[in-house]
């Protein structure tokens, strides 16, 4: 609220960084702070520098296991990075084919030819940044905003959230073409006109026929928002369902056990216990480590009654992880059952 009603430009990223307080955008928001008011450098560097403070303790408490120097393979990581960046430009410009859930990056051929492009990008932007000023402001703005999910190694490599600030650098590029797709810029053209008083001449005729076109300037718009509501509509199908999200999620990764895992978890919440154990038995056999799979396996097993069958997958998931908290409460609760009824497998 403050960042609208301030007219200061440099006010604005400054609430801007706040609103978005101890994430890692928050910290490339001093570049354009910077830019834009460097006699203001020490204060944004300090404001900068306590967000990078929150960002990295909330980092360490959240899951430590995810920060960068515990990463298991940093480089490829990094070598994936420039095809993870032009995912999300897919995405910003086909949101219709996004899915709930992205499988990690493999580095191959693919990834350095992603890297190679990137890297023509970026001496292509250099190279017109002072005649086309805010097509460079517009990708660079773009590729500041991914660069802490892109450089920092962490367990998602691809998340859609990421793209949200970034999507102002082109909202700067689509800015600027409509403003050169604009017929009724003719610099200049109407005091020619007026000096020349010819109605036939070609300059006045430029500057009529653009008045006369402006319906059929906005029908592209109008025939593109059209189509767009379409889309949404037929995705909105989608989203609406968590189990109808994660069932195209595992038709896209079949091999991933992750969404298996994920979909196992929605028809079990819709009471849907047959279809969650066929689900999470799939993910158990695409990732045998897996804690949480034999976890779910056992509270299907428990719904059937099957009272040493939940024990065995308990334990199971226990071996695995012994910090597994639901595991463990429901291991004591079957043991207790067991004692209880005095039950023999």
């Amino acid at each position: 609220l403050l960042a609208l009603i301030t007219r200061r430009p440099w006010l604005r990223l400054t609430f801007f960084q706040l609103a978005i307080w101890s994430r890692a955008e928050a910290l490339v928001a001093l570049v354009p702070l910077i830019w834009r008011n460097p006699k203001k450098w020490k204060g944004f560097a300090l404001l900068a520098s306590v967000n990078l403070v929150c960002f990295i303790l909330g980092f360490l408490r959240e899951n430590p296991a995810n920060v960068g120097w515990n990463h298991p393979d940093v480089l490829a990581y990094w070598l994936t990075a420039a095809q993870a960046f032009w995912m999300y430009g897919y995405l910003a410009l086909l949101p219709a084919e996004f899915s709930l859930y992205h499988s990690a990056l493999q580095l191959g051929w693919h990834s350095l030819l992603a890297l190679a492009i990137l890297l023509a990008t970026g001496g292509i932007t250099w190279a017109i940044h002072k005649r086309w000023p805010w097509i460079a402001k517009g990708v660079i703005w773009f590729a500041l905003f991914l660069a802490p999910g892109l450089l920092v190694p962490n367990a998602a490599q691809f998340h859609e959230s990421r793209l949200y600030l970034a999507l102002a650098g082109l909202c700067l590029l689509a800015a600027w073409c409509l403003t050169r797709l604009d017929p009724d810029r003719i610099p200049g053209s109407a005091a020619l006109a007026s000096t020349l008083g010819n109605p036939g001449h070609p300059v006045e005729k430029a500057i009529r026929r653009p008045r006369r076109r402006r319906v059929a300037r906005l029908l592209p718009a109008v025939l593109l928002v059209a189509a767009f509501v379409a889309t949404t509509h037929n995705r909105n199908s989608i989203w609406l369902s968590e189990t109808a999200l994660w069932e195209e999620a595992v038709q896209r990764y079949p091999t991933d056990f992750v969404p298996h895992y994920n979909l196992a978890v929605a028809y079990a919440r819709q009471g849907e216990n047959a279809a969650a154990e066929s689900e999470f038995l799939m993910a158990r056999n695409l990732n045998a480590s897996d804690d949480l799979a034999y976890a779910g396996l056992g509270y299907c097993a428990e719904s059937r009654e099957h009272w040493y069958e939940a024990l065995a997958h308990y334990e199971s998931a226990l071996v695995i992880n012994p910090a597994n908290r639901y595991a463990t409460e429901s291991l004591q609760r079957v043991r207790e059952i067991i004692t209880s009824e005095r039950l023999t497998p």
